[in-house]
């Protein structure tokens, strides 16, 4: 078993009684998805030896909000690629927005590696769904709080 496999292993096992919709199946071992207390979508998958894919949901039910944004969508993506930092997914089939990111496992640094990853990426979710609520666009500054867009932010 690899460490990244170990880890997950691990992982499920403290979810199962601590996170809410905790979901796995047999055939997905390298896999989890599940809850976090903010009531975020986390999904973890392991995707290669080395590689852990992390997805978190923003929300659902945005395909009018997608239309109108997808080129900015795509242009962001391109950028955020390069930058090596979270892009954005769209799964057509239920409507929903996700922030992914390939985290590379290194067994010295993982711990603290994975926990602010998968920190930033639920604080960039929340962000964007609190903007959206309020009609701004993830690519656009937000006049009321004064904040930079997303995009301007992480990359």
């Amino acid at each position: 078993m690899s460490g990244l496999q170990q880890f997950i292993a691990e992982l499920w096992e403290n979810l199962e009684t601590k996170a809410k919709n905790v979901s796995r199946t047999e055939s997905e071992i390298n896999a989890i998805y599940f809850t976090n207390t903010d009531g975020c979508k986390v999904g973890l998958q392991i995707v290669a030896e080395n590689k852990l894919l992390i997805s978190v949901e923003i929300f659902q039910g945005v395909q009018d909000a997608i239309e109108k944004i997808s080129l900015d969508l795509l242009n962001a993506n391109i950028g955020l690629m390069l930058a090596n930092k979270p892009i954005f997914a769209y799964e057509r089939s239920d409507e929903r927005l996700y922030l992914l990111h390939h985290v590379d496992y290194d067994a010295n640094t993982w711990d603290e590696h994975f926990s602010s990853s998968l920190k930033d990426m639920v604080e960039q979710a929340s962000v964007i769904r609190e903007g959206v609520k309020r009609g701004v666009s993830p690519f656009q500054a937000d006049d009321e709080t004064q904040n930079q867009s997303f995009l301007q932010m992480r990359v």
